[in-house]
């Protein structure tokens, strides 16, 4: 098995990186990989004190 370069419930998608978790809803990164403020964010996302965006579907 090759190691992921992200971390658990993180995909790339076409426009960008989103948190996907089974029973969570999901949300797209604003900051990129990497970056302090895409752990923050993480990290904010993990313990439920980050707002849930709306992300839209077609």
């Amino acid at each position: 098995m090759t190691k992921r370069e992200l971390p658990k419930h993180v995909y790339r998608q076409r426009n960008g990186l989103y948190f996907q978790r089974r029973g969570w809803k999901s949300q797209k990164f604003v900051a990129d990989f990497g970056t302090p403020e895409f752990w923050a964010e993480y990290s904010a996302i993990l313990s439920g004190d980050l707002p849930t965006s709306k992300v839209t579907a077609r």
